[in-house]
């Protein structure tokens, strides 16, 4: 298991599709930073005059202001980075006959697509955190750190939305903890196409079926009380929707995530049958 989760690992994150990935999350912050970031922190003196509470790092990093094009854009990609480094590659290996040649070396299949499940898990869950962690860096380098007055009308986040005492009490624990759902639910994302290797004849099909189904989540939930159904819209900290509890969030992630392992259970119980 261990050495078979270090190969998975390594064809994970040791691939181009990685690096892509990355290099495309990185290209919207840079762009971010330089569009949006630095060109509003030259109005700071307008802000202090009109206001009195400045531009920070918390109301114009990418996860904290909807005012601008990129964290729409970013947030809408997600999924399709998520799965680009390794959520194709069940359907590869079944294709090219890998896994039966990994299998007749006598490791359990249970343990491959564990093996599986977590590299995939894990490159997706990275690719997805790591540009939203620099362009918060960049953005502190550039804004100063003010904690969030909610009577100065300069952030998104209202009485109603989700942990918004957290978020004008600790704004940086809220900043850590919608990382780590966006961590957690672009994992499950990235193991979307997992499930889909063996029902779809196509690779680009499998790789973007996640972006599909969260596509059609965003269009069919996008507003309204279901808005937790669309991981595209609670996914972002700016919370551009509302009408939605944490735990509604962790239901269709824990079901979502049963779905994909009862399903590689499946494959498992399927290759040892035959």
């Amino acid at each position: 298991m261990i050495a078979l989760l270090a190969f998975e690992s390594k064809r994970a994150f040791v691939n181009p599709f990685f690096a892509i990935a990355l290099a495309v999350g990185t290209a919207i912050v840079v762009c971010h930073i330089f569009c949006s970031v630095l060109p509003e922190s030259s109005e700071q003196a307008m802000y202090l005059d009109a206001v009195r509470h400045p531009l920070n790092v918390f109301n114009r990093w990418i996860g904290g202001w909807p005012g601008s094009v990129f964290p729409a854009l970013y947030f809408f990609i997600l999924p399709l980075l998520a799965a680009l480094p390794h959520g194709n590659t069940l359907y590869s290996d079944k294709k090219t006959g890998y896994i039966s040649q990994v299998l007749m070396r006598k490791p359990s299949s249970g343990h491959y697509y564990a093996a599986k499940y977590i590299a995939t898990f894990l490159s997706g869950a990275i690719v997805a955190t790591t540009p939203l962690l620099l362009d918060f860096y960049l953005t502190s380098l550039i804004l100063p750190q003010a904690t969030p007055d909610p009577s100065s009308g300069m952030y998104p986040i209202f009485a109603y939305s989700m942990w918004s005492e957290i978020f004008f009490s600790s704004p940086y624990l809220y900043v850590a903890m919608y990382l780590v759902l966006i961590f957690v639910t672009s994992g499950i994302i990235a193991c979307i196409p997992l499930t889909f290797s063996s029902l779809l004849d196509n690779k680009a099909l499998v790789t973007c079926s996640g972006f599909f189904l969260c596509s059609i989540a965003a269009y069919l939930f996008g507003t309204g009380d279901a808005t937790y159904l669309a991981p595209t819209i609670f996914l972002r900290p700016d919370q551009p929707s509302w009408g939605y509890e944490f735990w509604q969030i962790a239901i269709v992630l824990s079901v979502s995530a049963c779905i994909e392992a009862l399903y590689l259970v499946h494959l498992h119980r399927h290759d040892a049958t035959n």
